[in-house]
């Protein structure tokens, strides 16, 4: 959690890198390169009943800027 101009500009969290690294780029001459896919990354958007995701704990980096521990 931070500002936008904290989180877009210094993306601390892998997952956050990753979400901003998939947003379409319209310029063919700039296409990302596919990557692969993140350890523990869930294969499929559905889970399975009782497989909630891990809580995790929130430190601050800066002027409200949140990252996952």
């Amino acid at each position: 959690m931070g500002t936008r101009d904290q989180v877009f500009s210094n993306p601390a969290h892998p997952y956050t890198r990753r979400l901003i690294e998939a947003v379409p780029r319209p310029d063919p001459e700039r296409r990302r390169a596919h990557f692969a896919r993140m350890d523990g990354e869930i294969p499929s958007p559905t889970r399975a009943v009782g497989d909630e995701p891990q809580r995790v704990t929130l430190r601050d980096i800066g002027g409200g800027h949140l990252v996952a521990a």
